[in-house]
């Protein structure tokens, strides 16, 4: 059964999902709005224009149903699995408008397969220099991370093709902020799929990628053997490596950063600083708390490769952070529900944070749009280029 991919506005009205153009609104998200106002005309929507839905399993019954012929739904609701993290709305009453959506904010973005499986790192020859002394790793807390097990199969699924273009650009970001040179050893830490680490590998630089993902590293190492790139992938939690050499640069980009709890988050910029060659550099990515704040509560989806995903974004005051819950569904009959946390920061959180210890603060930029240029509440990251 081949899901319909076209609707048109009173299919949609029919599962409370109303519409109106709205051209200053990014073409990815149609709001919703008060119901006198939001009722648009009869024209097909395609799916790809993306709309926010009310109710998960109705639109997908909608989404699976013939032309002229009664609807059947592609999840069976024995299928469902159960979790205290979905989100099921009751279905609005006939003649009462839908609530009003909060505005769009992106989904946090962070992270990003073929068989071959990452390579082992080589062993530390004898006679080479003892890796540098390391801090005190802070007690893991009892309870796993979110980011524990969410960077799987499933998650690869709800990507987009990455962008060649804004790839290219970004590596250009890190080569000229971190000053690289080829031959300089530098590690990506929580390097995802492994598209910067190879862009700046094909630049002669030496690199070396750690994450816990499995499918992201698979993916990295076959692009890495595709192109003949000199890079290595491990699997390795960002919290219990050390490097064997002390490398030249560390980046820590793309949100990465903010995952864990605060004392562990302390302590890895600690774990960077000791990592580190002397005078050498760090490149590290947070999320800008001053501009996330003006983006929630938001709710928005996106269709993936063979799956929706419907992301409620809202922000934690007290503790400054992003929370999100997740909630996807697979062609296949799957649903899955996530909760996920993200540290955001303050320009002078952070920085007050990286020269507690040690680190010089050498250039800070809003974005990769606009290197070494920072602008406030309309700069979404703050990349600081820090020196040992």
């Amino acid at each position: 059964m081949t899901p319909k991919t076209l609707f048109t506005a009173s299919e949609l009205e029919s599962i409370g999902i109303f519409l109106e153009e709205k051209p200053s609104i990014a073409p990815h998200l149609i709001p919703l709005h008060d119901l006198e106002t939001a009722v648009h005309g009869a024209a097909d929507i395609p799916l790809s224009a993306g709309l926010i839905l009310p109710d998960l399993d109705l639109f997908w019954k909608l989404a699976n149903r013939h032309e002229g012929h009664e609807e059947e739904a592609l999840l069976d609701a024995d299928e469902v699995l159960e979790s205290e993290d979905s989100v099921d709305e009751e279905p609005e009453e006939a003649g009462e408008p839908p609530a009003p959506a909060p505005a769009e904010a992106p989904p946090p973005t962070g992270k990003k397969g073929k068989k071959a499986p990452p390579p082992v790192p080589p062993a530390a020859e004898e006679g080479k220099k003892a890796p540098p002394p390391v801090p005190p790793a802070v007690p893991r807390p009892a309870e796993p991370n979110w980011s524990d097990s969410f960077f799987d199969d499933d998650y690869v699924s709800t990507l987009d093709v990455p962008n060649h273009k804004r790839t290219r650009l970004e590596v250009e970001f890190l080569f000229s902020r971190l000053d690289l040179k080829p031959g300089m050893k530098v590690l990506d830490v929580g390097c995802a799929d492994g598209r910067h680490a190879v862009g700046l590998a094909l630049k002669g630089v030496s690199m070396q990628g750690i994450d816990t993902s499995v499918p992201f590293l698979l993916i990295a190492n076959q692009m890495a053997q595709e192109t003949g790139a000199d890079a290595t992938f491990i699997k390795k939690d960002m919290r219990e490596f050390t490097p064997a050499t002390p490398p030249d640069a560390l980046i820590c980009f793309g949100g990465t950063f903010g995952y864990f709890t605060d004392a562990e988050n302390l302590d890895l910029l600690r774990r960077f600083h000791s990592w580190l060659a002397p005078g050498g550099t760090l490149l590290l990515d947070v999320m800008h708390r001053d501009y996330v704040v003006g983006q929630l509560p938001s709710r928005i989806w996106w269709e993936g490769n063979g799956c929706m995903v419907m992301d409620e974004c809202y922000f934690q005051y007290p503790e400054n952070r992003l929370m999100v819950k997740r909630n996807a569904a697979f062609a296949t009959g799957k649903q899955r529900n996530y909760q996920l946390t993200v540290r955001a920061y303050t320009l002078r959180e952070i920085t007050d944070l990286v020269t507690g210890i040690g680190f010089q603060i050498r250039s800070t930029s809003g974005s990769v749009f606009t290197p070494g240029a920072f602008t406030g509440m309309l700069s979404p990251s703050i990349i600081l280029v820090l020196q040992k």
